[in-house]
């Protein structure tokens, strides 16, 4: 299958993959609410308040602190790296059309 390379083809692949991104740290971010929505749950269900208190302090806020870093990086590096890109195609489509 011929690979469609002209600008505005680019533009659209990188505008996709810039909503892309936005969307995977929204849903990151329900992964973090939902986890903390289910822990609840047990914890309201009857769990021991030592055993809640251990796996939140120890356990669960850790991985939703390593969750906000992928959102984080996203956010930080990989977004500004399509809006570059983005913004770099649409001076070659101002300059040159959609060669």
């Amino acid at each position: 299958m011929p690979r469609i390379t002209s600008y505005h083809a680019q533009l659209e692949l990188a505008e996709e993959l810039k909503k892309y991104l936005n969307g995977l740290q929204e849903r990151l971010d329900v992964v973090i609410h939902h986890f903390e929505q289910e822990a609840g749950k047990l914890y309201d269900a009857g769990m021991m308040d030592e055993t809640f208190n251990d796996f939140v302090n120890n356990y669960m806020n850790e991985t939703n602190n390593k969750i906000r870093s992928v959102i984080d990086i996203v956010n930080g590096r990989d977004i500004p790296f399509v809006d570059d890109y983005i913004g770099r195609l649409e001076e070659l489509i101002a300059r040159y059309g959609n060669a």
